[in-house]
């Protein structure tokens, strides 16, 4: 009889314990989307594509590069890993909640980006072109940009994972 009551005891125990596991899994905060921290485009990194009279005198822009990698790691040791194409990626200096309220600018802008080779190793990515989408984050949803709705830029990496996005100096925040 004692036996049998200590594996309830310990049944019980298991149960609770997955119980509290999953409540924390399901319940605990999570950033879904923030990739990195800030991306910064500093007057020193505009020199590149410099001011573009055609686009706004009194803005620089400059470049953020960098290839996509998804890795899964047991410990030290890479079980797999896979590169991250066909991800659009989102720079925007304000929190993306709603991606619905992601809309394209009717403002003019050339993003296009030539001859770059995004990671500096010269295989994975190689030199090529890059387009960057002008978009913004449509606080009211009136399909209109207004003045204090700030611009997205966004960018769809090729099948290496690799991106180049032309972007204003600022620092911007990394969504996908």
């Amino acid at each position: 009889m004692q036996q049998k009551t200590k594996s309830h005891i310990e049944l019980y125990l298991l149960v609770f314990v997955v119980i509290i596991s999953l409540a924390v899994f399901f319940v605990a905060p999570r950033t879904t989307g923030f990739v990195s921290a800030k991306n910064t485009v500093t007057d020193e990194q505009t020199d590149s594509t410099g001011t573009s009279d055609s686009i706004d005198v009194n803005k620089k822009y400059g470049i953020i590069q960098g290839n996509v990698q998804f890795i899964i790691n047991d410990g030290d040791v890479v079980v797999a890993s896979d590169s991250g194409a066909d991800f659009t990626l989102y720079f925007s200096e304000v929190e993306i909640k709603d991606y619905s309220l992601v809309k394209t600018s009717d403002k003019k802008y050339d993003g296009t980006i030539d001859n770059i080779d995004p990671d500096g190793t010269g295989y994975v990515c190689s030199s090529s072109t890059f387009t960057t989408q002008k978009m913004y984050y449509d606080k009211n949803n009136d399909d209109k940009q207004s003045k204090n709705e700030n611009d997205v830029y966004t960018i769809t990496t090729d099948l290496d994972g690799c991106y180049a996005v032309k972007v204003p100096e600022g620092s911007w925040n990394l969504y996908w």
